[in-house]
């Protein structure tokens, strides 16, 4: 990863706990998939990561930290960890959508291509499932996963198999995240997947460059505009094309 602003990063949307620290062209993290030790787990990590140093002498430039969606409980810990990190040390603030962080640690860890679509999925434990679609352009900034849907929730069988055929658009589809344990119910029709990772989890480094992407353009926001990534209602997901957003 090369060279940049100074990150700190944390993520707790699944059952992993994930913090990253990215000084100059290094980046440090820990991840540890504990459920329900988030809160026990977060803090002391961070210290790990920054040793004998106090976080106000890192020089940071912004916290990022994963919005969801995901686990309630984790994510209301990586906003209020975010927002109290943040007001402490007068700095802005980054929220990555874990799917999209998802799709990046698949493709930086081999379990999706840059050049194909990703299907990057969380077992929402309720018999559904969070979902997004993303893809790699070519020539993406730093392996970027660019979202073609927004994070939706909705039954395994009810994932939209003709938007999503379309979208894939003959290019090789991978499913990535915990959702893909759910993929014998998914509907007739989808695409053969080129590759599945059920065990994939999101890891906070993968947080680092959707910051700094965020912190060049100006879209990172200040400590009192944090908010957790709640998706509801599993009939109401658009692509971003039918909403009239750039891509």
């Amino acid at each position: 990863m090369s060279d940049g602003p100074a990150v700190l990063a944390v993520e707790t949307a699944t059952d992993a706990c994930s913090v990253a620290l990215a000084l100059g062209g290094e980046v440090r993290s820990r991840h540890e998939v504990v459920p329900r030790q988030h809160q026990q787990r977060l803090f002391a990590m961070v210290r790990e990561l920054a040793g004998d140093r106090p976080l106000a002498g890192l020089a940071l430039d912004v916290i990022a930290y994963g919005r969801g969606p995901g686990s309630f409980t984790g994510l209301r810990i990586a906003a209020a960890a975010a927002q109290g990190l943040a007001f402490s040390l007068g700095l802005p603030v980054a929220g990555v959508p874990t799917l999209a962080a998802q799709a990046r640690t698949a493709l930086r860890q081999g379990a999706a291509a840059a050049d194909a679509l990703i299907l990057s999925t969380i077992d929402a434990r309720i018999g559904e499932l969070y979902w997004a679609l993303y893809e790699v352009p070519a020539g993406a900034v730093d392996g970027l996963p660019v979202a073609l849907t927004e994070p939706a929730v909705c039954r395994p069988e009810a994932l939209p198999v003709a938007a999503i055929t379309v979208a894939a658009a003959g290019r090789p589809l991978y499913l990535v995240g915990s959702g893909a344990g759910l993929a014998d119910a998914f509907p007739p029709g989808l695409p053969a997947f080129a590759g599945t990772a059920p065990a994939l989890l999101p890891e906070a480094r993968d947080l680092v460059p959707f910051a700094r992407a965020s912190l060049a353009a100006g879209e990172a926001t200040g400590a009192a505009a944090v908010a957790p990534l709640y998706v509801q209602g599993g009939d109401r997901w658009k692509t971003l094309a039918e909403q009239g957003r750039a891509q």
